[in-house]
């Protein structure tokens, strides 16, 4: 009886710890989130391509206009990049069938402008090179598709609402998220509100968008002021609350689908940490396959940081190498 009424005892003593240790790690974890602010990818959306899908949940939802073609060319670029949107309002050379042909692989990536391919032809996009690079590297399908659901500036939970509404019926048997940086204090339908309200300031306007810096980056003050706005009135505990929430409905809609998380490898630790807690209890996903720092090799990136295509070729070149080494993919 002393025996088992001391293991009882033990046992309890272990879960307080596991318990306090939780919370020393969330506590941890809310005090040292850097925040971005300066830093953030230049982003200004067109609304002629958009297509507003709002719900009472996504107030300021939206997706692109499928079978459109758009032209972008802001100031600062020295060429006009060419986005070409397939019948599902996807940034995609091709239209691919909802039901999977027989003998193919199919991938469906995920994220945010930098999945999505801003500033560079829809073919030079890393979901487009990773493609090319299957096809041209395994034989063990007669298919691989790479399906890009990236949208420019998505945050988490729009991310995982366009998974449900866009990706669940392609079926796929791997899917790829890379995520940014923004992803962990992003927060779309509080942003947007913060822009309108700002906008409508005297002196302001939502073409207030971006300046260049004395290092001949571009950066984006609109986005500065309003994550300013939103780090003000939101603690970094709740906002990493509220994207863990997002994450959280994005792995019940992936079911048990294989899934990669990806980031660059300069992503702050902590942010790592993070995404490895939210993904604890999820079988069938690899977190943190390290891409390589694009703002460190010369050529990689745009002067408003996003990939260049140069940059997404190598995004590309590093998934690959991490889904053959990880066997993810049949390939011969």
């Amino acid at each position: 009886m002393r025996t088992s009424l001391r293991s009882v005892f033990i046992a309890c003593i272990a879960l307080e710890i596991l318990a306090l240790g939780i919370v020393v790690y969330k506590l941890y974890v809310s005090m040292h989130t850097p925040r971005r602010s300066g830093v953030g990818p230049v982003v200004v959306l067109n609304s002629h391509y958009l297509s507003a899908s709002p719900s009472a949940a996504l107030r300021y939802y939206y997706e692109y206009k499928p079978d459109t073609v758009e032209y972008d060319s802001p100031s600062w670029l020295s060429y006009t990049a060419i986005h070409t949107y397939n019948h599902d309002g996807l940034n995609d050379r091709y239209d691919y069938a909802v039901t999977k042909p027989a003998d193919t692989f199919r991938i469906v990536a995920l994220g945010d402008s930098f999945t999505y391919g801003e500033h560079v032809n829809t073919a030079d996009s890393w979901p487009e090179k990773l493609e090319d690079r299957l096809g041209s590297s395994c034989t063990a399908k007669k298919h691989y598709e790479v399906i890009n659901l990236g949208v420019a500036g998505y945050d988490v939970q729009y991310i995982a609402h366009r998974y449900e509404v866009r990706g669940v019926k392609y079926h796929p048997d791997l899917i790829i998220w890379f995520e940014s940086g923004s992803g962990f204090d992003r927060l779309s339908e509080i942003s947007a509100q913060y822009t309108k309200l700002l906008s409508a300031q005297p002196g302001s306007s939502s073409s207030e968008t971006t300046i260049k810096r004395s290092d001949g980056r571009i950066t984006n003050v609109m986005y500065d002021r309003v994550m300013a706005e939103v780090h003000a009135r939101y603690s970094d505990q709740l906002i990493s609350d509220m994207v863990e929430a997002s994450w959280q409905e994005f792995f019940r809609a992936r079911d048990s689908t294989k899934t990669v998380i990806a980031m660059f490898g300069v992503e702050p630790v902590v942010n790592k940490l993070k995404l490895a807690y939210w993904a604890r209890d999820q079988k069938n996903v690899w977190v943190d396959p390290a891409i390589t720092d694009i703002y460190d090799t010369p050529g990689m990136s745009l002067p408003d940081f996003h990939p260049s295509a140069i940059g997404h070729d190598r995004i590309a070149s590093d998934l690959l190498t991490y889904i053959l080494a990880n066997k993810l993919v049949p390939c011969k």
